[in-house]
């Protein structure tokens, strides 16, 4: 009993070291778009010490691949047994959003501007260091792409290892050209910030609210 429990003690403290270190370490990403005759094709890679994450899309085919200390493993989903197929065919009533929480919640300055200000910290983090733009650009509604325009020029007047060149498309929708996207950033601070503005004195209260209103709604439906 006491060598199973020394084993089990062993492990937890194992998979405990390698969470923080894998919180702790930096996680690289890189993102890669290109568009060409309204077709877009776009790769996502997460890289660390412990292993990489890849999304893929081409076309209608999206990929995924995991490679844990650089070896492949396989991602394919798996069957549903029988079992599984007959509890999937129980359908749950759908749960309803509470109108009068999403009123106050929208209506609430104090946590609009904590949101807002957790946005940028994450911003801040996660930061990309390299950002390569070359692409002709357009929207359904001309303004909006102006307003990407206008947003490229902030973002290339700000950062001097950015290159963007974006050229407004204002006769149809459309992507032509490659956007290229890299950096880093430490998990643990993202989850940090998250954590401080679940915390924050303006979230807080919305707890009560929420839980109030799932009281009062099984209590009519009781």
């Amino acid at each position: 009993m006491i060598l199973a429990l020394k084993i089990l003690l062993t492990v937890v403290a194992i998979a405990l070291i390698l969470l923080l270190v894998c919180l702790m370490a930096p996680l690289i990403y890189e993102f890669s778009l290109t568009g060409a005759q309204h077709k877009i094709q776009y790769k996502f890679i997460f890289h660390s010490f412990l292993g990489t994450v890849t999304f893929k899309h081409n076309g209608d085919h999206s990929d995924t691949e995991l490679r844990i200390l650089n070896r492949p493993v396989s991602t394919q989903p798996k069957k549903n047994s029988s079992a599984s197929l007959r509890r999937t065919d129980i359908t749950k009533p759908p749960r309803k959003n509470s109108p009068y929480l999403m009123r106050k919640v929208i209506r609430d300055k104090a946590l609009i501007k904590r949101c807002l200000k957790f946005v940028a910290a994450v911003w801040k983090k996660i930061k990309p260091r390299h950002l390569t733009v070359e692409a002709c650009i357009g929207f359904s509604e001309p303004h909006y792409t102006g307003w990407v325009m206008a947003a490229a020029a902030m973002l290339q007047a700000d950062n001097s290892c950015y290159t963007i060149h974006i050229e407004g498309n204002w006769l149809e929708p459309g992507l032509d050209g490659e956007i290229l996207v890299a950096g880093k950033f430490i998990p643990a601070a993202i989850l940090w910030q998250a954590l401080k503005l679940l915390a924050s004195s303006e979230v807080r209260p919305f707890y009560r609210i929420y839980r109030n209103r799932n009281v009062a709604v099984q209590a009519q439906t009781a």
